[in-house]
């Protein structure tokens, strides 16, 4: 299950394409992108697993 370029990864995570730019810069999937020049192809399965494993309990508040 293959997704195409940042609309892709929009419309998967349900989120705005700065969102989106933001969380492929992050390096949080970088092990689901594959990106020749300006073609981005993302192995959807895998990139829902590693933003998954990478929440962990979310933010923390000071008190």
């Amino acid at each position: 299950w293959l997704v195409y370029g940042i609309n892709g990864l929009c419309e998967l995570l349900q989120c705005s394409k700065a969102t989106a730019h933001r969380i492929k810069n992050s390096g949080v999937i970088k092990d689901a992108i594959t990106q020749t020049g300006r073609k981005i192809i993302i192995d959807a399965q895998l990139a829902l697993e590693l933003i998954q494993s990478s929440k962990k309990g979310g933010r923390k508040c000071k008190k």
